[in-house]
This record gives C-alpha cells, sequence and structure tokens, in this order.
C-alpha cells in the first residue's frame, strides 16, 4: 500500500512538474510576442540599435547607410557609408570571402550612382551641343533623364530622336517604355 501511495504521488509530481515546463514555455513565448510587439518598427531606429549594439560590424554601418539613403538621408548615408569604410580598411583581412567588399561596392553604386547619371548627362550635352543632329545622343540623354525620374525632359529627348528617325525600332520601343509620361 505504501508503494502505491509512493508512487502515485511520484506520477503528481511528474504531472505538476510538467504542467510548469509547460507553463514556463508558454510564459517565455508571450514575452517573446510582447517584445516583438514593442521593438521599434521604424528601420532607422532599428539600424541604430543594431549598431549600438555591434558597433564595429561593417555589415550594420552599410545596412544603416543604406536606410539612411532609403528614407532621403543622403549626408547621413555617405557619413555612415565612409565608417564603413574606415572599419573595412582596418578589417579587411577578416574578409577571406570578400563578402563584406562586394557588399562595400553594391552600397557605394547605390550612394553614388545619381551622381554619375549627371556627370554623363553633362558629357552628352556638351556633345549634343557640337553635334546637334545625332539621334543616338538624343536617345542617350532620354534614358539617362529617365533613370533620373525626370520624366519631362526623358520626354522631351525621345521626341527630338523620333522627329530625327521616327522608323528606327529602338527609338519606337524607348516611345513606348516612356508612354506612361505622356502629359
Amino acid at each position: 500500500m505504501i508503494k502505491d501511495k509512493n508512487s502515485s504521488e511520484k506520477k503528481i509530481e511528474k504531472k505538476i512538474s510538467l504542467a510548469n515546463i509547460q507553463t514556463l514555455i508558454l510564459l517565455l513565448l508571450f514575452l517573446i510576442f510582447l517584445g516583438n510587439h514593442f521593438y521599434p518598427r521604424n528601420e532607422i531606429v532599428q539600424a541604430q540599435l543594431e549598431i549600438r549594439n555591434w558597433p564595429l560590424s561593417i555589415k550594420k554601418h552599410l545596412q544603416m547607410a543604406e536606410v539612411y539613403f532609403n528614407r532621403g538621408y543622403k549626408k547621413q548615408a555617405i557619413e555612415e557609408f565612409k565608417k564603413a569604410e574606415i572599419l573595412y580598411n582596418s578589417l579587411s583581412f577578416l574578409d577571406l570571402l570578400n563578402n563584406t567588399k562586394n557588399r562595400i561596392e553594391k552600397t557605394k553604386k547605390l550612394l553614388f550612382y545619381p551622381e554619375k547619371i549627371r556627370q554623363d548627362i553633362n558629357y552628352w550635352e556638351t556633345v549634343l551641343k557640337s553635334k546637334p543632329h545625332f539621334r543616338d545622343v538624343f536617345l542617350r540623354l532620354s534614358i539617362l533623364n529617365y533613370q533620373l525620374y525626370q520624366h519631362k525632359k526623358t520626354r522631351e529627348y525621345w521626341e527630338q530622336a523620333f522627329y530625327l528617325d521616327p522608323n528606327n525600332k529602338v527609338v519606337q520601343k524607348l516611345g513606348r517604355i516612356i508612354e506612361v509620361f505622356k502629359n
């Protein structure tokens, strides 16, 4: 009789400990859910928190630069990018597979690509002054302005190219692409 009592007590203790474990798991899941609910949703704040946790992470600085750039803060994006470059120059020996270097190049293109397009536009506009009847120059200027979302200029340069060579397949194809910009 005493053995049965001890075995039943042990079974009850196991059930209680199992119930405690389940309760703890549910409490932990609830806390995780609550933490996610109050975790900042703003990308800038999230990136700043990650940098605060990992100040020597090149990837975190690059991520911050991209977030700033996407939100329209170009000056801060460039500053953050320069921090990442400085860190990379110091820690490049750790980048055995060149993943970080590739990420730096990708971010560099993102930050400085519009500047390159503007330089190309200036160049082709000077070419246009000396050769005002070259269809390809107008097409090039139209495409470059399209990349900068300058819809009015895109259309104007395309119209000049179309005027010079309306039967050209490239001119017609570009016309179909920019048809959306009609006023």
